[in-house]
């Protein structure tokens, strides 16, 4: 249950169908989620550390991700690095419930969790534009085809999705009270789950049949 393979157990089980599923079992036991290190992003070690207002995990490339933003800053600023290792994952609800104005995400920055920023409050997200896109303080993907979130206390009352945007992120207007009014252009294909959950003042939506 280590998931340690040694050349005994390579030996034994080299020669079978059977053999070849155990091994192949076995290196995805070593990994909890259930797949490779290097797919999964697994940590080095178990517990979670703290710098400043940031509690984090190192990854098995020795790289940082942020579990969880412990500070009460009006203004966010996510560090690019942090004890000389470079941050590039925001974890899952890292950001959830905090915030009240800006956040803004380094360049170093290259992967976002899904709820990453679940009922957070802020009003406008920034980046610096390497992996991700920020249009009217609305967070997409680098190249526009995925809005990933939209800031939950942005004080418009209509929004209309740009067009080229294919994919509509899990949970990404999830909590919004000021939108009562959003337009999704023809070409979104997905709308991931939660999306518009807990809208409370969401009233009119327009949905194009390009959706599957």
């Amino acid at each position: 249950r280590s998931g340690i393979i040694n050349e005994k157990n390579k030996e034994i089980c080299s020669n079978s169908a059977v053999g070849t599923y155990i091994v192949k079992f076995i290196f995805r036991f070593a990994c909890k989620c259930g797949y490779s290190r290097k797919w999964c992003g697994c940590y080095v070690g178990k517990s979670t550390l703290t710098s400043g207002n940031y509690q984090y995990k190192v990854l098995y490339d020795n790289t940082i991700c942020i579990s969880r933003y412990i500070g009460e800053e009006e203004n966010v600023t996510i560090p690019a690095k942090i004890n000389g290792l470079t941050v590039t994952t925001i974890g899952k609800n890292a950001f959830a419930l905090t915030g009240l104005g800006c956040l803004h995400i380094p360049a170093s920055i290259t992967d976002i969790k899904p709820n990453a920023f679940k009922f957070s409050g802020f009003n406008k997200i920034e980046v610096d534009k390497n992996n991700y896109t920020s249009i009217n303080g609305v967070l997409f993907s680098k190249d526009k085809t995925v809005l990933l979130a939209y800031p939950k206390e942005n004080s418009a009352t209509s929004y209309i999705i740009p067009d080229g945007v294919k994919i509509i992120e899990s949970t990404a207007f999830m909590g919004t009270s000021n939108l009562n009014s959003i337009v999704i252009p023809n070409g979104v294909t997905t709308i991931k789950e939660n999306a518009f959950y807990l809208c409370s003042n969401l009233k009119n939506i327009s949905i194009p049949t390009s959706v599957k």
